[in-house]
């Protein structure tokens, strides 16, 4: 059985989406940092895979629940 061949990454080509995607991450676990009650190794501002990309799950606010999905752009 051989491997699949993954295609070459020019760095060049995803340089600011890769800056535009790390700083919207980073805002998001600020914000879950700052909601969420504080649990060790700060489990609690990971960010968790899912089917379609990366999600925070339940941010307890003020009574509710909010979720914040960064979803990879060949999903629906």
């Amino acid at each position: 059985m051989t491997s699949p061949t993954l295609p070459e990454l020019i760095y060049t080509d995803w340089v600011d989406t890769r800056d535009t995607l790390h700083l919207m991450l980073q805002i998001i676990g600020k914000v879950r940092m700052k909601t969420h009650p504080k649990l060790n190794h700060w489990w609690h501002v990971t960010l968790y895979p899912s089917a379609r990309g990366l999600t925070t799950g339940r941010i307890p606010y003020q009574g509710h629940g909010p979720v914040a999905d960064f979803k990879h752009p060949t999903t629906s």
